[in-house]
């Protein structure tokens, strides 16, 4: 998706404005959902990061806690790319079929 985007639609082609709401709408839902992707990607990183930094005496629970915690924030960023994947695909095809049109 670029950044910029011009829509050609007038009143007189989209007269309910319903094409230019499901355009701005699916990209909302990507920028959205690249927004949760990069925030559990650092969530991940920075959990990640403190526990290889905590010391080995630190209790195993700890450990564990933290390792349960990125793996979950792991797969919410994968979730999250493949939502944001989807989004940035029906975006595209919305934007491509209004100027078609």
């Amino acid at each position: 998706m670029p950044e910029l985007i011009q829509l050609p639609v007038t009143p007189q082609s989209d007269p309910k404005g319903e094409t230019l709401r499901a355009i701005l709408d699916a990209h909302l839902a990507f920028e959205h959902t690249r927004a949760t992707r990069q925030f559990c990607v650092h969530l991940s990183a920075v959990v990640g990061g403190l526990n290889i930094l905590l010391p080995q005496s630190a209790s195993q629970q700890l450990h564990a806690v933290l390792l349960a915690f990125w793996g979950v924030a792991s797969v919410c960023a994968l979730v999250s790319a493949a939502f944001e994947c989807l989004w940035r695909a029906r975006a595209a095809r919305l934007l491509a079929a209004s100027q078609i049109s």
